[in-house]
């Protein structure tokens, strides 16, 4: 119910937080309000508490921000901060610099199998033009075999053109557009984005759903490079194992409020690595940056939810993903 109730301000950017009826304990906040009073110290879960600290904030003459109160139906508190308008560009910035790091840890990453990728109808093209010019130059290209060469060719640029086009849509600079989205057309689309890497390495993706819609609000291309990025890691964590047994199972749910979804691999798991799994520039991969699962969380927090990783009954490691559902009804991304 809370969750419904602060929709509508997560939505707006507001800094918003419900208290229980008899006004002793929170029952949510947005995430604009979390940033507000972040500490280091448990989340605030004393009502009473959390309005000591917004008054002292708004009593600050630098902060710029006032506190309205207020009770909803039910007899429900509800706090919101006005921030100043410095406040709001300011996070708007940082969301736009953790959106376009993303994109570059993204595209660096994808820079040597996109390499593969394109190879593979650039060869074909150069052995195709190679042949043509010697069966010409010995005057021996009969008008069929000319006509399929031509086909070919152009079958191959086209799928060469759609490698590059798939990729610039990916990496377009754009300011982050939340929509309604379907999560099981996403999963496939993220999936279609890695078929080059899949295919070199022999890496099967079995998508199921537990229930028949599972909608969401957020944005495409920010929860796109989530999924892309944890579908690179279960690749990864397979390179060793037998090609038969590389698979990944994606599936696509709902917990209550929440749609989940779970990506499993058969790699070599995470025992003995867990705490280390989130710390900024501590990768396990020879070439990693050690910056993409902090960018995964930071991206689903944005959006009200939540990672993290645990072993699995296969040996290798499952990537749990929350994200609260949509429960209207909207247009898709």
């Amino acid at each position: 119910m809370v969750d419904t109730l602060l929709a509508p301000f997560e939505m707006l950017g507001d800094a918003v937080a419900i208290g229980s009826s008899d006004a002793r304990d929170v029952l949510g906040m947005t995430v604009a309000l979390q940033r507000l009073v972040r500490t280091e110290d448990e989340p605030i879960g004393d009502w009473p508490v959390l309005l000591m600290r917004l008054e002292a904030l708004c009593a600050d003459d630098d902060s710029a921000c006032s506190l309205t109160e207020c009770r909803l139906e039910g007899g429900y508190p509800l706090v919101r901060i006005a921030a100043c308008q410095r406040d709001v560009q300011a996070y708007l910035a940082e969301r736009d610099d953790l959106f376009l790091t993303s994109r570059t840890v993204s595209v660096s990453e994808m820079a040597t199998t996109l390499a593969h990728e394109l190879n593979q109808p650039l060869g074909t093209l150069s052995n195709l033009l190679g042949g043509l010019k010697i069966r010409h130059d010995r005057g021996n290209l009969p008008p069929d075999v000319l006509s399929g060469a031509i086909t070919d060719a152009r079958d191959q640029t086209r799928f060469a053109q759609n490698v590059i086009a798939r990729i610039r849509d990916f990496t377009a600079s754009r300011r982050p557009e939340p929509r309604t989205l379907d999560l099981v057309d996403l999963v496939e689309r993220s999936a279609a984005l890695l078929d080059w890497l899949l295919r070199s390495a022999g890496t099967q993706v079995l998508i199921r759903r537990t229930t028949t819609s599972v909608r969401v609000h957020g944005d495409r291309t920010m929860l796109q490079q989530v999924l892309i990025n944890l579908l690179r890691n279960a690749v990864e964590a397979m390179r060793d194992r037998a090609v038969m047994t590389r698979r990944i199972d994606v599936v696509i749910g709902c917990n209550g409020e929440r749609a989940t979804i779970a990506i499993i691999d058969r790699g070599s798991g995470i025992a003995g690595s867990e705490a280390m799994l989130f710390v900024p520039f501590a990768s396990g991969k020879p070439d990693g940056m050690g910056v993409g699962l902090n960018i995964c969380r930071s991206f689903l927090e944005l959006h009200q939810g939540r990672l993290w990783l645990t072993g699995n009954d296969e040996g290798g490691c499952t990537s749990h993903i929350e994200l609260p559902l949509q429960m209207n009804e909207g247009r898709d991304g």
